[in-house]
């Protein structure tokens, strides 16, 4: 008894949950991108770069269309470099680090496109590796000519209110309440600042949060799923081609065609 009790503690001295080669990378990657995925995706393809001591994997879908996918593969390649440059620099170089990226495209069925991208980056902590850092950032296109789409050319002017209302009750069914910052509401609030990252699919609509918002920092990015039942009316039946939004700075051009 006495040597099964010495053998099981050593066993939780020496045990680590850093993976060691490719084959443990991958399934750490996969469980990770699981857990903290924004939308369940079926048809999606993982690609996984194992190094020592930064590993990345980059889950992502179809992509819509050639323009989608080349415009995401270039976002993907500047946040590989730019994260693997600020790996280099880290005082621990022997640091195990890793970039878990996600990404996916939707047709909104009014003539947009919308994608996000989720990054998270995981670092070696004693024996564990936990999430250091998560960002996501979400784009829209008019599908017709590939053209950036401000959100309220997608959206009517509501919706902000529409996804406020909606905010308490869900963060407080989805999260506990310890996972919840109090200051939550200052960005769940219908303002020009907030509900501006966000990705329609056929169900409705996902607003994302960034890390350090709404939920503890451990939690990384929020998300916000509000069903077409409380949301649908917000969505234009067509996007605007042309809008202005008078919150942006404006240049007011005058001519005077002389006396």
């Amino acid at each position: 008894l006495v040597i099964a009790v010495l053998v099981l503690a050593l066993v939780h001295v020496f045990s680590s949950n850093i993976y060691k080669n490719e084959e443990e990378f991958s399934s750490f990657a996969d469980s990770k991108i699981t857990e903290n995925e924004l939308y369940s995706l079926k048809d999606t393809k993982t690609k996984y770069e194992y190094s020592k001591p930064f590993s990345v994997a980059i889950r992502r879908d179809n992509g819509i269309n050639h323009d989608v996918r080349e415009f995401r593969n270039d976002i993907i390649k500047k946040i590989i470099a730019y994260e693997s440059v600020k790996s280099k620099n880290d005082e621990n170089r022997d640091c195990v680090q890793a970039l878990f990226i996600d990404t996916a495209a939707f047709k909104s069925g009014n003539g947009a496109i919308s994608l996000y991208i989720h990054y998270d980056k995981y670092r070696q902590k004693g024996r564990d590796m936990v999430l250091d850092t998560a960002h996501v950032n979400t784009y829209l296109f008019n599908e017709k000519n590939m053209l950036a789409l401000d959100p309220l050319q997608v959206l009517n002017v509501n919706y902000k209110d529409k996804a406020s209302e909606y905010a308490d009750e869900y963060f407080e069914k989805t999260y506990n309440n310890n996972d919840i910052v109090e200051y939550y509401k200052d960005f769940t609030s219908a303002n020009d600042k907030n509900f501006n990252k966000f990705f329609i699919t056929k169900n409705g609509i996902v607003f994302v949060f960034d890390q350090h918002t709404v939920v503890s920092d451990d939690l990384g990015v929020a998300k916000m799923f509000v069903p077409n039942r409380i949301i649908g009316s917000a969505i234009r039946p067509e996007v605007l081609d042309r809008y202005i939004n008078p919150s942006k700075p404006m240049v007011a051009i005058t001519y005077d065609d002389g006396p």
